[in-house]
């Protein structure tokens, strides 16, 4: 019954985002993620708290709330500089709830983020691409764009790791073409 219940779950989530006009199933380029994401920024994750709440009629589903301290807004704008990012699903104990709406967060985490608002001022994750996490080494930061699907950016680099620079710069560009929607 549990299973039949997830099952559901997954299945009007994914009616959800067909309505929405995006499709969770398919990965997004940089271009289409800042042309459609109403609010872009760059951060670090400050807390992760997942809890069990009622979801589709199931009382014991895990939703977590991320606590997220904005050090840039790339489009929109907000007075709040910490946002509360709700995901579905998560993990509590060796209970794990995924799917394809579910983002891991660590705590400490710098991330770009493409999100939308929803009820009672929390935000999610735009798109099944909307998370880009950092990556530090010797040579600087650089952004996991593993989830973007390949464009004229990705085709500039050996692998999915690409200079944060580089991507803040062309998502600033896609701005100035399209007017700072």
């Amino acid at each position: 019954m549990k299973t039949l219940k997830i099952f559901l779950a997954l299945l009007f989530l994914f009616l959800l985002s067909t309505q929405d006009g995006y499709s969770w199933e398919r990965k997004k380029t940089l271009k289409e993620l800042t042309n459609s994401a109403p609010l872009i920024v760059y951060g670090k994750v400050l807390e992760v708290i997942p809890k069990y709440e009622e979801y589709l009629g199931q009382k014991d589903f895990i939703i977590t709330y991320v606590k997220f301290s904005v050090q840039t807004f790339l489009k929109g704008t907000g007075a709040e500089q910490i946002l509360t990012i709700k995901v579905t699903g998560g993990q509590i104990g060796d209970k794990v709830i995924g799917g394809e709406r579910s983002f891991p967060f660590t705590k400490n985490e710098e991330v770009l983020l493409f999100l939308s608002p929803t009820e009672n001022n929390f935000y999610e994750v735009y798109s099944i691409s909307g998370k880009l996490t950092a990556v530090a080494n010797n040579e600087g930061k650089y952004l996991d764009c593993s989830l973007l699907k390949e464009d004229d950016v990705s085709k500039y680099e050996p692998d999915s790791l690409i200079k944060s620079e580089k991507i803040i710069s062309r998502i600033e560009d896609y701005l100035k073409l399209e007017g700072g929607k």
